[in-house]
């Protein structure tokens, strides 16, 4: 066994662990609220304002079954069921995945919203605000790519530590 071997592999191993491991999140460092919406009108709930600055990543998302809207805080007691699309901001990604309804918005301007739903029961919305542009998402990835090359080559150097033999001291020869 050779000791140097292993501890360089062991220290590759933890370094590539933890960029793995903490690597995928450091592009989504943002505020994450999740909030209880209150009954505004017959079948129509609001949730708390929030604010989103300039260039902010918005994400919204909710429980199976359920349609959000997000209109601007000062619209936000005129809306009810008939014209809640009216009131509503365009030009954000919608997507249903297993039922959960998800709102995403990379360019919304800067201001104060409200989310909206209209069902039949009271909902709960969550909500992440990064200070990230979208294309700085890509970027988390590299560590955590960086991470799985150093933990292989760590696990690598591992085994090779381990499997060697130490070197058997060579005896000089003796002079007779």
């Amino acid at each position: 066994m050779r000791k140097k071997i292993v501890m360089i592999g062991l220290i590759f191993l933890i370094v590539g662990a933890v960029l793995f491991f903490g690597g995928g999140d450091l592009g989504l460092h943002g505020l994450v609220k999740t909030e209880q919406m209150t009954e505004s009108s017959t079948g129509v709930y609001q949730s708390p304002s929030f604010t989103v600055l300039s260039g902010n990543l918005t994400i919204v998302t909710s429980e199976p079954g359920t349609t959000l809207y997000i209109i601007h805080s000062s619209d936000s007691y005129l809306v009810n069921a008939s014209n809640v699309k009216q009131y509503a901001i365009t030009g954000g990604t919608t997507s249903n995945t297993s039922g959960v309804s998800t709102l995403e918005f990379t360019a919304m301007s800067a201001g104060t919203y409200t989310i909206v739903s209209v069902s039949t029961s009271n909902a709960i919305a969550k909500i992440t605000l990064t200070n990230e542009a979208d294309s700085s998402l890509i970027f988390s990835l590299l560590p955590t790519i960086l991470g799985i090359m150093l933990g292989f080559v760590g696990f690598v150097m591992l085994i090779i530590g381990l499997i060697l033999k130490n070197k058997t001291p060579s005896l000089p020869d003796a002079a007779y």
